[in-house]
């Protein structure tokens, strides 16, 4: 009898996700999303660079390429887009129409070699902030500069098998408490 993919990812989860959580730190690999939002509703320019200590700084990406958002080295150039008012939805203790941000531009940071009192600095074109691993734990963000900065710990890919039949497809889901 087969087991799916499905199943076995679903059974190993809740045995393995207190382990991951230990790996992570014992590896000292985390990554990290600094979600950038438009500042006063216009289009923002987040140009930045990014540093730790101790570790380094293994990967920067950004999620939502394009309009000449570029990583190169440990700088980045990104630009996110202003948001518009929607006047079907209104606040309803301003009257004032929402506005809706339609796409937020996100940093990703993969380090590597941290420990958990490993500090994060940030370096953007509307500021600078830092924080420490330890103080941004899973499911809980951490808001810099006025909220237009969010960072969110997020899971860290980490490739188990390279076989080229392993392709179940598996997943992974975040409790409520941050464990995985």
């Amino acid at each position: 009898m087969r087991l799916s993919g499905f199943f076995a990812v679903a059974v190993a989860l809740p045995l393995c996700s207190a382990a991951w959580g230990q790996g992570e730190m014992q590896s000292g690999t985390v990554q990290f999303s600094l979600t950038l939002r438009p500042v006063k509703n216009q289009e923002t320019t987040w140009d930045g660079n990014a540093s730790v200590s101790p570790g380094e700084i293994k990967k920067i990406e950004i999620a939502r390429a394009g309009s000449g958002n570029k990583v190169e080295g440990n700088t980045w150039k990104a630009v996110t887009p202003k948001s518009y008012p929607m006047f079907g939805y209104l606040n309803l203790q301003k009257g004032k129409p929402v506005h809706i941000r339609v796409v937020e531009t996100s940093v990703i940071l993969t380090l590597a070699n941290t420990q958990p009192d490993s500090k994060v600095s940030v370096s953007t074109a509307n500021g600078d902030f830092s924080f420490l691993l330890s103080e941004v734990q899973y499911g809980a963000a951490k808001r810099f500069l006025n909220g237009n900065v969010i960072a969110n710990r997020i899971p860290t890919p980490t490739l188990f098998v390279s076989a080229p039949t392993e392709d179940d497809y598996p997943s992974a889901a975040l409790a409520p408490d941050g464990s995985i």
